[in-house]
């Protein structure tokens, strides 16, 4: 419970504490913290010491330089808005850790600024992370190691490994964040775990916006992915992506690739401006492309790989610069009720 390697008063039983401030604050349900010394508690882990399940930690405006963790269940900690509020790290480990059941943290600015931690690190339960910027220096803004937590309204930029890192067996809810120019993936899901985005914007990562480890799961809807320096979205070997009304543009190579042996559903979306292809069904994929809007890309609107198997129906495909609809001999289609100018201009 609490914070680690502040005061070594605090890093005591609670039982042993006599401190008269300390006392006063386990009565209140709402502790201010104010690092300018106006209130009682100068800092976070200071407050994090008093606080019951159920309280709220409130910290006034100013820069922290502190470790901040909780796991007590319950705590409430929110800032005055992420342009008044930092809490900045330079020790090697995080500059949170939130692992108690319905802990929640907003309005703060996040930085990490040593080497080879994460800035913000989630360990299991219905934590809930709003309206906060995430940065790392030299490793991931946000790595979720389980559990099911919702990062909600974020801007999580400008680290040098990955925005979003989901482990093994995290079922996060990533949603309305700005997910933007991070050195590698803008989000990174690991094999077994389950990710669901939607309405985030997903934009000029140094490699793919999206990337599913084989045998990670999402669901992926609503969204904006733009601009990302690989592919907009890469479904890897035998991962399974459920793909919805998002509108994926502008990618450095495909707007979205399905590789050996994937599974999806491609629904409703309007997928634009590739400089490879839109859309790629690799050997062994499975995969419906229905309802979708394809076109602009450099090479070709659709393009199913030999071995591959996709139903590909009720789409407007047009103005790809090769073909709008690439079939390989021994590819499994079925290509029904596509627009009549895609039929003009297929491979054969």
């Amino acid at each position: 419970m609490g914070c680690v390697g502040q005061d070594a008063a605090f890093d005591r039983a609670r039982g042993s504490l006599c401190s008269a401030t300390l006392s006063l604050l386990e009565c209140s349900p709402v502790l201010v913290v104010d690092p300018r010394g106006s209130s009682p508690v100068a800092s976070i882990c200071q407050a994090l010491k008093a606080a019951c399940s159920g309280d709220t930690v409130v910290l006034r405006p100013g820069v922290y330089h502190e470790f901040l963790e909780c796991t007590t269940p319950g705590v409430t900690i929110t800032g005055q808005g992420p342009d008044s509020t930092s809490i900045i790290n330079t020790e090697p480990r995080p500059a949170c850790v939130l692992a108690g059941d319905n802990v929640r943290l907003s309005s703060v600015t996040l930085q990490q600024d040593s080497r080879d931690f994460p800035c913000l690190r989630l360990d299991g339960g219905a934590l809930a992370v709003s309206d906060c910027c995430i940065s790392a220096a030299n490793c991931s803004a946000v790595l979720i190691r389980s559990g099911h937590p919702t990062v909600r309204g974020c801007a999580i930029q400008g680290s040098k490994q990955h925005g979003v890192h989901v482990r093994k067996y995290g079922c996060p809810l990533l949603e309305g964040n700005q997910i933007a120019q991070n050195g590698q993936f803008g989000v990174l899901v690991e094999p077994c775990a389950e990710v669901t985005l939607r309405d985030n914007l997903i934009h000029q990562n140094g490699r793919n916006g999206i990337y599913l480890e084989p045998k990670a799961l999402a669901i992926i809807k609503a969204n904006h992915i733009t601009s990302n320096t690989d592919c907009n979205i890469d479904v890897g070997a035998g991962a399974d992506a459920t793909i919805l009304e998002n509108k994926i543009e502008q990618a450095g190579k495909c707007g979205v690739c399905f590789a050996e042996y994937a599974r999806g559903v491609l629904q409703a979306n309007t997928v634009i401006g590739s400089a490879w292809s839109n859309v790629v069904v690799m050997r062994g994929a499975n995969v419906t492309v229905r309802w979708n809007s394809i076109h602009g890309s450099a090479q070709h609107g659709v393009y199913v790989h030999p071995g591959a198997s996709a139903t590909v129906q009720d789409n407007h495909i047009h103005s790809n610069n090769l073909n709008n609809l690439k079939i390989e001999e021994r590819a499994i289609m079925d290509r029904s009720t596509n627009d009549r100018p895609i039929a003009k201009q297929e491979a054969q």
